[in-house]
């Protein structure tokens, strides 16, 4: 989820993080107290995140490939608040 998210937000579908949240949040019933995917996500650790991905991706393939912005903010050490 979070991974797919991050592709939307590097399409420009969304424009912030917080707003992927606010849809989950308000309208997918995602627990409100988590702040929402790309919240926990931060908090989780995107290192973390981008990990997991990679090994479902050399297990599974395409489908699991991971998001260039993923990758882009892991490797430049920010999260989904800083953009």
């Amino acid at each position: 989820m979070v991974n797919e998210a991050a592709n939307i937000l590097m399409e420009g579908i969304a424009v912030r993080a917080s707003d992927i949240d606010t849809v989950w949040i308000t309208g997918y019933g995602w627990p409100a107290y988590t702040g929402g995917p790309m919240f926990w996500a931060d908090l989780v650790g995107l290192d973390k995140i981008l990990a997991r991905m990679q090994a479902l991706y050399e297990a599974y393939g395409d489908d699991f490939k991971p998001s260039p912005l993923l990758e882009k903010l892991v490797a430049e050490g920010k999260g989904f608040k800083d953009i």
